[in-house]
């Protein structure tokens, strides 16, 4: 285990002491993207520490570095952008200290895996990433019409860097809230095609049925009977990345059937075959949502449903980013103000 050894003693109080000063300034001064109070838990410390372990044995980060990792992706997901900066300032003062200076946070480790191992990763940096079996495409790269599909701007970049760091500490599922054309999904899209993944979307509404996600019987090309795979069913079974656009709009039995799935077992029940489903080593799943109360129709995830997820908050594309986009993808010039 990583704590155990008499030298990490220190290490070791030092976490406790910052989950407890997590879940005071939770509850007195920290708001989430959405301006509401957040409410940290033992889930919230486990997945930070489990993130910990990851990039300590699979990174190969210094122990200290790998747990501001780890509690940036756990505790700063969610928050506004003045707590973040709130956060990210207590953080490095509890876990970097006087290292602050020699450790390189943008510095990756060494690559997975031993030197005979077949599987491949692609370094989004910091961060080491499992390929896929499809051809690497990098969408910020320009293509033959001269333009570039995706516009790495200084946003896109600060989250890019957090959703690979979710990708790179566990198999856990990813929900990204934020308002519309933020960018949630196609920043999926995006370090999917990077690292090799077919992604498959699922669009959620208020009448998604739960056989969509599953499947159901239908008759086959003779006229027997015989259960055919949802589209969530196939991906488990493939290793596909899997993204449920506007989660908050599907019905509550549609998110019931996924409570296993989420939970850290990581299994699909199929009560029509009677068979428990267990995902292929490169599923992925992630979620997005508008937040409920400021768009019509999104009901509020419980909070005990929206635990089992890493949460990403991402906020509004700055003015002067559109307008780089803008510039780059349609090839619109900037405006330019004349004096006389």
């Amino acid at each position: 285990m990583l704590f155990r050894s008499p030298e990490n003693t220190e290490i070791v109080a030092c976490i406790v002491d910052q989950y407890l000063r997590c879940r005071e300034l939770a509850e007195t001064t920290l708001s989430d993207g959405n301006g509401h109070k957040l409410r940290y838990t033992l889930r919230t410390l486990s997945h930070a520490l489990n993130a910990v372990r990851h990039l300590v044995l699979q990174q190969r980060f210094q122990l200290r570095r790998a747990l501001f990792e780890g509690f940036q992706l756990s505790f700063e997901g969610t928050l506004d952008a003045s707590s973040t900066k709130a956060m990210r300032r207590i953080l490095k003062k509890a876990f970097l200290k006087e290292d602050s200076k020699k450790i390189d946070l943008d510095h990756p480790g060494r690559r997975p895996g031993r030197k005979e191992s077949k599987c491949e990763y692609v370094i989004i940096k910091p961060f080491w990433i499992k390929a896929g079996p499809l051809e690497q495409v990098d969408w910020s790269k320009t293509g033959a019409n001269g333009k570039a599909k995706f516009i790495l701007t200084a946003n896109a970049l600060t989250n890019l860097r957090r959703l690979a760091r979710a990708l790179a500490t566990g198999p856990w599922p990813v929900l990204l809230e934020g308002p519309t054309s933020s960018g949630k999904t196609t920043l999926v899209e995006y370090i999917a095609a990077r690292c090799g993944h077919r992604v498959i979307r699922i669009n959620n509404h208020e009448y998604t049925d739960v056989q969509e996600y599953t499947g159901s019987f239908a008759a086959d090309q003779n006229g027997l009977l015989s259960f055919r795979d949802g589209i969530l069913v196939q991906a488990l079974r493939r290793g596909h990345w899997v993204i449920l656009d506007e989660l908050n709009l599907a019905p509550s039995e549609v998110l019931e059937a996924l409570n296993r799935l989420l939970d850290d077992n990581r299994e699909l029940y199929l009560a029509e075959t009677n068979e428990t489903v267990k995902p292929h080593p490169n599923f992925r799943l992630f979620a997005t949502q508008n937040p409920s109360g400021v768009y019509g129709g999104r009901k509020p995830l419980s909070r005990a449903f929206r635990n089992r997820f890493i949460e990403l908050h991402i906020g509004d594309i700055p003015s002067d980013e559109m307008a780089e986009i803008l510039e780059q993808r349609c090839g619109c010039p900037r405006s330019e103000e004349h004096t006389s």
